[in-house]
């Protein structure tokens, strides 16, 4: 049985499964690709966080990693030492300092699409428009539970279970 014809009820447990094999082998392919160009793995989230949502402040990073302000400020360190950040102060609001990706991240960018873009790229292809609208639609939805859930998880002080 294809898993295009796989019965409802089992549909949820695969989606969850492949979903998870995805983000375990994302994770290992970040952390490799960290590995190359010197960075830490958190750092390299953080970056990607930048890339993709464009410059913010160092409480905005925050909130959206779970790290604490400390501890993006230490990655803001080594990022803006290793030359893939800068700190400017706001053109709105010279109180307000955001970190801003610099043209060394585009070398970054180069070094992922590298081993990405071609297969990715006949990925999308082989979707219509219709399809790629509806993963666009899923992957925007997990934005803010996933962000919801991190929060929820700093908040709970239990510990994991033994």
């Amino acid at each position: 049985m294809s898993s295009e014809q796989q019965p409802q009820s089992n549909t949820k447990e695969t989606f969850q499964q492949e979903i998870r094999q995805f983000v375990a082998e994302a994770v290992f392919f970040f952390e490799k690709i960290g590995e190359r160009a010197g960075l830490h793995a958190t750092d390299l989230q953080c970056l990607n966080l930048l890339s993709s949502l464009g410059p913010m402040t160092a409480g905005t990073l925050a909130k959206r990693t779970g790290l604490t302000t400390g501890a993006v400020t230490r990655v803001i360190d080594r990022l803006e030492k290793a030359g893939y950040v800068q700190r400017e102060r706001s053109e709105r609001d010279r109180r307000t300092v955001l970190i801003r990706p610099q043209p060394k991240m585009a070398e970054l960018d180069a070094f992922f699409e590298r081993y990405l873009q071609q297969a990715w790229s006949e990925l999308y292809e082989s979707y219509g428009p219709h399809e790629l609208a509806i993963i666009l639609d899923f992957l925007r939805k997990t934005h803010p539970l996933n962000q919801q859930a991190l929060a929820q998880l700093h908040r709970d002080t239990a510990s994991f279970p033994s």
